[in-house]
């Protein structure tokens, strides 16, 4: 039995323009569950501030009340990409 379900809404794929990477990016809502977060987004791939950085940078919060507030931090996320380095997100 599952616990959760969640819809796909639309995929997106960034080609950054440091190092010619394609990044996707994808708006999920959630079936059922918990009304109060309702959207979710996630990225195929996690940046690295800098050279030489332990860990990449992750989103703090992926989780929303509404489609507007995750596409923004799905964007702002993006375009904070360095071209330093990225590492696959499992969890995509």
């Amino acid at each position: 039995m599952y616990k959760v379900v969640e819809k796909v809404l639309i995929e997106y794929v960034f080609t950054m323009l440091k190092g010619n990477t394609k990044v996707k990016g994808r708006l999920c809502e959630r079936m059922g569950g918990d009304a109060t977060v309702k959207y979710s987004w996630a990225v195929s791939h996690f940046y690295r501030l800098a050279e030489g950085a332990p860990h990449p940078a992750k989103p703090e919060k992926t989780e929303c009340a509404n489609r507007e507030e995750a596409e923004r931090l799905l964007y702002a996320y993006v375009r904070a990409y360095t071209g330093v380095g990225v590492e696959p997100n499992p969890e995509y």
